[in-house]
């Protein structure tokens, strides 16, 4: 079956929260091809910011779940949305985070 997969789908197949199993089950089963935006790597990348920021996760998950996210993006189907994104997003990101976060943040958007 092929699938899209929003960010917030994404995000619980990286990070245990609500939902989690069934998008496990979903992403897992190789009779699916999933498909996401290339919006969703920089989608995903502020979800976790968002979370680090809301103090509900810690910067340990944040990176495992970042760190996990890269390892499995390669496995998806992505959609092209227009012109590249990444630059002017990492300038607006750099801006609300801590250093040691901003740089692997940073460094993650322009792979």
């Amino acid at each position: 079956m092929i699938l899209f997969f929003d960010t917030s789908a994404l995000v619980k197949f990286f990070h245990r929260e609500e939902g989690t199993d069934v998008v496990v089950s979903i992403i897992s089963d190789l009779n699916n091809e999933v498909w996401v935006s290339e919006l969703a790597r920089l989608e995903f990348i502020c979800a976790l910011h968002r979370r680090l920021r809301m103090n509900e996760i810690n910067e340990d998950d944040s990176n495992k779940a970042l760190d996990g996210f890269y390892k499995e993006y390669s496995r998806f189907s992505t959609k092209k949305i227009g012109r590249d994104l990444g630059s002017s997003k990492c300038k607006q990101i750099a801006g609300f985070t801590s250093k040691p976060i901003r740089e692997r943040l940073v460094s993650s958007l322009v792979r």
